[in-house]
């Protein structure tokens, strides 16, 4: 999409897509003030878009409001990145557990698929082609988890891991290793073995975050 948000019946939901996708993708550094005048003249619009869009990635943990300063693309320091993991990897337990027992076989060949066509391309894949296709594999385990509040606890600390993988710049070797990782994961629900499930699952987040300390916090 081009810099200036074409018009729209929903820009407050427009502009609320285009700004998250600029502080995810790193476009928007962590500590970037997000100045009114500066979003209106890029974006094209009038200022209750983005001060809406503001507020919704406040309520994110994407952007922070401090008084009589302004609103600021969040930081994210070593603590905050074991705290987002720790909740991370409570909710993700729980949830490829869940799916494990209530996965039907069509949807099982649908998670499969996605991880194969990341394995077999995971050589040439690009970093964002790789995140997205990362974002879908965990994705779908949410979703088949058929519980819909854990869904909704997740969706805060999904943007923000998004946003730390983007900061991170995941090595190829990374990706790899991440990618045989899901295969652990895949076959624990071939063999719908919950709990082989869950410790698969908690191998690949604690690497996940030993690989985003390495890169964000040094």
């Amino acid at each position: 999409m081009s810099e200036k948000i074409s018009r729209h019946p929903r820009l407050n939901e427009v502009a609320y897509k285009e700004l998250k996708e600029k502080i995810i993708t790193g476009e928007f550094l962590p500590g970037f003030r997000l100045k009114e005048e500066f979003l209106v003249k890029m974006f094209g619009i009038s200022k209750t878009p983005i001060k809406l869009a503001i507020a919704k990635l406040e309520q994110d943990g994407l952007v922070v409001t401090l008084p009589r300063r302004g609103s600021y693309v969040s930081e994210i320091n070593e603590e905050t990145i074991k705290e987002i993991f720790s909740l991370r990897e409570v909710l993700y337990s729980l949830a490829v557990k869940l799916a494990v027992s209530n996965i039907s076989d069509e949807d099982f060949a649908k998670l499969e698929k996605v991880h194969l066509s990341m394995a077999d391309d995971i050589e040439n894949i690009s970093l964002k082609d790789y995140i997205q296709g990362d974002n879908l594999f965990h994705h779908m385990i949410i979703e088949y988890s058929g519980n819909r509040l854990l869904r909704e606890c997740l969706n805060p600390i999904i943007n923000r891991i998004e946003m730390l993988k983007y900061q991170s710049a995941l090595s190829k070797e990374r990706r790899k290793q991440a990618c045989r990782e899901h295969a652990k994961i895949v076959d624990a629900f071939r063999k719908n073995n919950p709990r082989a499930a869950e410790t698969a699952m908690k191998e690949h987040l604690d690497n996940s975050m030993n690989a985003v300390k390495t890169t964000i916090a040094g």
